[in-house]
């Protein structure tokens, strides 16, 4: 932009103006293109509302500028124009910031107990396996300096564990060197767990169990079920009633015969825009069971498929899964017990959309 006259002064650009008297180079040209005013009309108008552009004083030293003043004492521009604006003094505004960085040097102090030095309530907390919020909160409250709270929060987690020692657990089998281990390796929180049990009057390990089996239940695809509208009431033959309510869903069952079994197949896209897989419900005298003979091929082998593996088919109900180390391919299966009549119709189909569900979910959290 060419150079611009304001009150005598010649400037090379209004965005050197702008600079000169702390404004903002948007906002003044919107104010001249939009309402048609002129850079004195503008600084007329910051002159009136606050302390911009006119030199300050705190504790008898001069400052040419707001800007000034911000840069030499670290302070945030927007932050001291509106403290101006409210009617607070240079002085006020000094002490205030000096209060603020002394409070957050305080939540930052160094503690010590017995002989173990931290650099932080935070540290500390980390090293005793304490809720980093618990020690600021108990300090806060309690009107505390750092090593009086970490020492009073110490007193209060050897009360509840007067041995000083770590309680082991067993959950659903699997042993825990701590109730800290057994909620991480779960992913729950003590808070929720804790509620539980207060509850329902149960034990550390009754409440997690009942959490963990009550997180297997992998509810099916409640549209695609409903669609299905299973009832129980009918006498027609179970592959009657089991094709029907396949094609009601838009399947499109085929059927074979493998020596005293019967096999269905049917496909099932598993993730948007992918392929149809193939799926086969194998009939036998008393089982039925679902088979999934790709669900996921591997590209590079790790420790971490077997171990998301493993993951899965310990929290989920309703489909298992396997890896084959020479296809590199992971497979899936579940099945489940049947009579030969009418009523099973309702429980294979249940059994079949819980399958998509549990092989959905292995698709969308642990690839």
């Amino acid at each position: 932009m060419k150079e611009i006259m304001v009150g005598g002064t010649r400037y090379p650009s209004l965005n050197e103006f702008c600079k000169k008297y702390g404004l903002k180079y948007g906002w003044v040209r919107r104010l001249m293109l939009e309402k048609g005013l002129t850079p004195e009309e503008i600084l007329s108008q910051e002159y009136q509302k606050s302390s911009i552009g006119k030199p300050i004083f705190c504790s008898g030293v001069r400052y040419v500028s707001v800007s000034q003043f911000c840069r030499d004492n670290g302070l945030r521009y927007p932050t001291v124009v509106a403290q101006l604006n409210r009617g607070m003094a240079p002085e006020q505004i000094l002490e205030q910031q000096h209060t603020s960085m002394n409070t957050f040097s305080a939540q930052k102090s160094e503690c010590e107990y017995e002989g173990q030095h931290f650099l932080s309530l935070s540290k500390a907390a980390e090293h005793f396996g304490i809720q980093p919020s618990y020690l600021y909160a108990l300090k806060k409250k309690e009107h505390l300096s750092a090593n009086e709270t970490l020492r009073l929060a110490m007193e209060r987690k050897q009360a509840k564990h007067p041995s000083g020692t770590v309680v082991p657990c067993t959950i659903d089998g699997v042993e825990f060197l701590s109730q800290t281990d057994a909620l991480a390796f779960y992913h729950f929180s003590r808070a929720t767990v804790t509620s539980r049990m207060q509850r329902s009057h149960l034990t550390f390990e009754e409440a997690l169990i009942g959490m963990i089996q009550k997180q297997r239940r992998l509810t099916p695809m409640v549209s695609l079920f409903n669609s299905a509208n299973i009832s129980q009431t009918t006498c027609a033959p179970v592959q009657e009633l089991l094709d029907q309510k396949l094609r009601d869903c838009h399947y499109e069952p085929e059927y074979f015969q493998e020596k005293d079994q019967i096999v269905l197949r049917i496909q099932e896209t598993l993730k948007p825009a992918s392929e149809p897989k193939d799926i086969y419900l194998i009939f036998t005298d008393r089982n039925v069971e679902v088979i999934l003979p790709e669900l996921y091929r591997v590209s590079k082998e790790s420790l971490q498929i077997y171990q998301n593996i493993n993951q899965h088919n310990k929290t989920y109900q309703g489909a298992k899964l396997w890896y084959n180390d020479e296809s590199k391919i992971i497979s899936a299966n579940w099945n489940c017990p049947w009579k030969g009549t009418s009523t099973d119709a309702a429980v294979i189909m249940k059994m079949l959309f819980t399958f998509f569900g549990s092989c959905e979910m292995f698709l969308k959290e642990l690839i």
